[in-house]
């Protein structure tokens, strides 16, 4: 019993640790403090800026329409709650993580625009703990719902 105790509360801190790291690159990104021109490492020009605002915009769109596609699922933890259901509709119907991936699209259009050595970090950094989140909210989901392997093998992404 103790191992078993042992073993969940190490998930719950990794899970914490997971989703505070996760707030506090998001806000970095968008406080975007180190906007100094010794950090650029390529040459800014507008068509790099727009593109970096469309993708941006692309991101916040898809993590809007994926979060009214949870309805009342969603949390910011990987572990599922307890009366939930598996959503397949809307975008969870072709990608199994897409609030997620949404949010890398929108670090990566940050990325873009500021093209600075810190939101590289922070990019990689995200796209990481991200991955990591994944992983982990995979296993509650199999351990969950009987047909989420059937799901995961008909999802592309």
């Amino acid at each position: 019993m103790r191992k078993i105790l042992k073993k969940y509360k190490l998930k719950k801190s990794k899970e914490i640790f997971l989703v505070i790291t996760q707030f506090i690159i998001i806000l970095l990104h968008f406080l975007n403090f180190t906007n100094y021109k010794s950090l650029v490492f390529f040459k800014s020009n507008i068509y790099k800026n727009y593109f970096g605002i469309f993708i941006i915009i692309f991101g916040i769109l898809g993590i809007i329409k994926s979060i009214k596609d949870l309805g009342n699922n969603i949390s910011p933890f990987p572990e599922p709650l307890k009366n939930t259901s598996l959503v397949t509709s809307g975008f969870y119907k072709w990608i199994s993580h897409p609030i997620y991936y949404f949010t890398m699209f929108v670090s990566i259009g940050i990325l873009i625009i500021y093209l600075s050595w810190f939101n590289l970090f922070l990019t990689i950094s995200l796209i990481i703990i991200l991955k990591s989140k994944i992983k982990l909210e995979e296993e509650y989901l199999n351990n969950k719902f009987i047909n989420y392997y059937t799901y995961k093998k008909q999802t592309k992404i």
